[in-house]
């Protein structure tokens, strides 16, 4: 029996065990989601909240609701129900395509109304929230508009 040889062959053996097992590590497992927000579920979330943030009538129709607490369309009455949350209001011209939404008003940052739509259960939700108020001295103004989307 050659010796050498032998030990060359466990040698490269080993090698192959070692590196079989470090690939086997590194690649992950088929078990995880990848629950990354969509770069268009992203922008379209960061633009809707950014413009209701920073328009001041926009942001007044949030900030000047006096008993908040549940879904928007439930919420928001008149001019400024038609321009967040009307058929051409900023929330629904800027719904990326398969998508749905749900937005809700907060006085807490913790949500107060109920998403349990079929879908929504089904799928991953991306949520963004923002804190609005008209006056920042005033703790009566300070609301939470969040929005959840998910596809459909």
């Amino acid at each position: 029996m050659n010796n050498k040889g032998f030990l060359k062959t466990l040698e490269a053996i080993i090698a192959i065990v070692i590196l079989l097992g470090f690939i086997l590590y590194i690649i992950p497992s088929g078990d995880e989601k990848d629950i990354s927000k969509p770069f268009v579920v992203k922008n379209a979330q960061t633009y809707i909240l950014d413009e209701i943030m920073y328009n001041v009538e926009l942001r007044n129709c949030v900030a000047d609701l006096s008993n908040p607490g549940g879904i928007c369309d439930n919420l928001l009455q008149g001019d400024c129900a038609d321009r967040i949350t009307g058929v051409d209001g900023i929330i629904n011209k800027n719904i990326p395509f398969g998508y749905s939404v749900h937005c809700e008003i907060c006085e807490t940052s913790i949500s107060c109304s109920n998403i349990a739509s079929v879908d929504a259960i089904e799928n991953n939700v991306y949520i963004d929230t923002r804190f609005i108020s008209k006056d920042p001295s005033d703790p009566q103004s300070l609301k939470v508009i969040r929005l959840y989307m998910w596809k459909k």
